[in-house]
């Protein structure tokens, strides 16, 4: 019974596996493909290998390069700017105690719930009011302001022992020095998720280009990307280039967050059991 029902769960999870993985395999499959058998080919198990979708791509598309490393100088930014404001309002919700800190808290995390369509408006307005639509700003200050690092930086901080902190407190006065060599060393998990989520949040943004944007020349590459290769074979390896930082961000902090974020990590013997 036990054999059973073991089998079936590895199965399900195998299924669900395949049906995510799936379109990434497809889209790899087809980038490595000549591009004179496309679009007819698109197979699972291909006969024919080449790069020369890649190549072409180098060689034969400035654009492309151009808006990739627009793209990434966007997230970049705003992933830098939203961590050091997460860890700076996280640390004052975490460890003080104010008047209106649980209204304002509470406040924040009903805003992280909100969908992107219902604060569009007040950004737009904003915005336009600092004459920054049209402009990368628009999509970078957005981004930084997200209630999402925040709250998760609350959380972590508000549990460091309050001994350590009061500790840390004799040595230095400086706020910066603090959470420097206090605060950050002991959140690293939360570092990593909010900055993993974050930078793919504003790698993939859309909807906000499209709301803040009305010259199409100032898009990112998320917005973009499906209209460059129109007819193209060349957008198969468009797109695996596009995907590649966010999977290089994530192999980068998955040592972190899986041993954070698993209670029992997979093929690993109980911490308990093995001596040092």
């Amino acid at each position: 019974m036990a054999k059973a029902k073991s089998f079936i769960i590895i199965t399900v999870l195998v299924l669900l596996c395949i049906a995510v993985l799936a379109p990434v395999y497809f889209l790899l499959i087809n980038s490595i493909l000549p591009p004179d058998s496309l679009p007819e080919s698109q197979i699972l198990f291909p006969n024919a290998f080449s790069l020369r979708q890649y190549w072409k791509l180098v060689v034969g598309s400035e654009g492309y390069f151009y808006l990739y490393t627009r793209s990434l100088f966007v997230a970049i930014a705003a992933t830098a700017g939203h961590l050091a404001v997460s860890v700076i309002v996280g640390f004052l919700f975490g460890k003080f105690s104010f008047k209106g800190r649980v209204a304002l808290l509470t406040a924040y995390v009903i805003v992280l719930f909100l969908p992107y369509s219902a604060t569009l408006l007040p950004n737009y307005m904003m915005l336009r009011t600092m004459n920054l639509l049209d402009t990368q700003s628009a999509l970078i200050l957005p981004a930084i302001f997200n209630p999402l690092g925040t709250v998760i930086m609350t959380i972590f901080i508000s549990n460091i022992p309050q001994e350590t902190m009061d500790a840390a407190l004799l040595e230095t006065k400086s706020l910066f020095a603090f959470l420097r060599h206090i605060v950050i060393p002991q959140i690293g998990p939360a570092l990593a998720l909010t900055l993993v989520i974050t930078f793919t949040e504003a790698w993939n943004m859309v909807e906000q280009p499209q709301a803040m944007m009305e010259n199409k020349l100032l898009h990112p590459l998320s917005s973009t990307l499906s209209s460059i290769f129109t007819g193209d074979a060349s957008n198969y390896a468009g797109g695996m280039l596009y995907i590649l930082p966010s999977v290089l961000l994530l192999f980068a902090f998955e040592d972190v967050l899986m041993d954070q974020f698993m209670e029992k990590p997979i093929l690993k013997p109980e911490v308990g059991h093995v001596k040092e």
